[in-house]
């Protein structure tokens, strides 16, 4: 009862949220609802329309998110955010293009993010987009070192926490490494009470080059202590607490994710996954793998193509071969552009 009261509570609270404030909290599917709703009641609703593209694009679906934020910009072409997303949907769309198809795409890309900026120069979203085009792009379309570290201070002017974000994400495209960690951990001490910075140290510190299994713990809580409401903070914690084999912690984290963020079972994924990549406890983990498979993934999560995959390792482990295969095409078939997967199953074929 108490467990219901509490789910119950949280689910009141998310509510009572708009559903801008949701996707950024990474709620889509209970924003999904309503911005469905203002759309059957205005289909010319230009907000609207450009929260449902992001809602597709934490699908993946940068197809449908196109459409939709085109017809944002023929109803409002000053709308920054249009601009801005339209950017990221080429984005998206550009992982799975040609060489030759990219070139085009990547001056899409450009000129999007110069049409946001030019439409809001104070928005963070828009000044990122243009700042991580001229981080990663050749000179040949246009990019360019200099002005994205130029825009990166640009946003430290607006938003410090965020600065220091973009500030990493360039250290990190010049392979500076330790400066990368210094902006990560330096965004928690501009501001102790960010989500985002914690779970950006956690997260630090679960990578290969500064792995440490209890620092990231350390921040993780504290994220988790900021806002019990979003799910990033339990996945981390999860990660680290599976590697090191902490079933008892593990489980009662796991619980009270779920009390939390009931319509989110990323934590199960994670501790999952990470139970497998760790060569134990298979039967734990494929416990976790088909409780993340018993609803529909979130927006920005694991897709169940990927937890197929990881269930179908579990069970091999287990020496259910015909359980494994079956896990695998179904993976495969969810989701073909998982090549390990595609690997995995003809490894058990032959």
């Amino acid at each position: 009862m108490l467990l219901a009261i509490c789910v119950l509570s949280v689910s009141a609270f998310a509510a009572d949220e708009s559903p801008a404030t949701l996707i950024t909290h990474g709620h889509f599917k209970q924003a999904r609802a309503i911005v469905q709703q203002q759309l059957r009641e205005n289909p010319r609703n230009v907000t609207a329309l450009i929260l449902m593209a992001r809602i597709h694009l934490a699908y993946d679906n940068y197809e449908e998110a196109g459409k939709l934020l085109k017809e944002a910009v023929a109803i409002d072409s000053g709308s920054s955010d249009a601009h801005v997303y339209l950017a990221e949907a080429y984005g998206q769309k550009i992982q799975k293009s040609g060489v030759f198809d990219k070139i085009g795409m990547a001056k899409t890309i450009r000129k999007e993010s110069e049409r946001a900026v030019a439409a809001d120069p104070k928005n963070i979203d828009a000044l990122e987009s243009l700042m991580e085009f001229h981080a990663e792009a050749p000179g040949i379309v246009g990019g360019n070192k200099d002005t994205a570290r130029d825009l990166a201070e640009e946003i430290a002017q607006i938003n410090p926490v965020r600065g220091d974000f973009a500030r990493a994400t360039i250290a990190g495209h010049d392979k500076e490494f330790s400066d990368q960690k210094k902006f990560q951990l330096h965004a928690v001490e501009v501001d102790p009470q960010s989500y985002d910075a914690l779970v950006g140290a956690a997260r630090l510190y679960l990578s290969d080059r500064w792995l440490n299994y209890d620092t990231a713990a350390d921040f993780a809580a504290r994220a988790i202590a900021v806002d019990p409401t979003r799910v990033r903070g339990y996945s981390v914690l999860a990660q680290s607490y599976a590697a090191q084999g902490k079933l008892g912690p593990l489980q009662q984290l796991l619980g009270r994710a779920e009390a939390h963020v009931p319509d989110d079972l990323s934590p199960y994924f994670y501790a999952g996954q990470t139970l497998v990549s760790s060569g134990k406890n298979w039967p734990i983990a494929e416990k976790y793998l088909r409780k993340y498979l018993s609803q529909e993934a979130e927006g920005e999560s694991p897709s169940l193509g990927e937890a197929h995959w990881r269930l179908g390792q579990a069970l091999e482990r287990q020496g259910r071969k015909d359980d494994a295969i079956q896990e695998m095409e179904t993976a495969v078939q969810l989701k073909p552009e998982l090549k390990q997967a595609q690997k995995d199953l003809k490894r058990l074929k032959s």
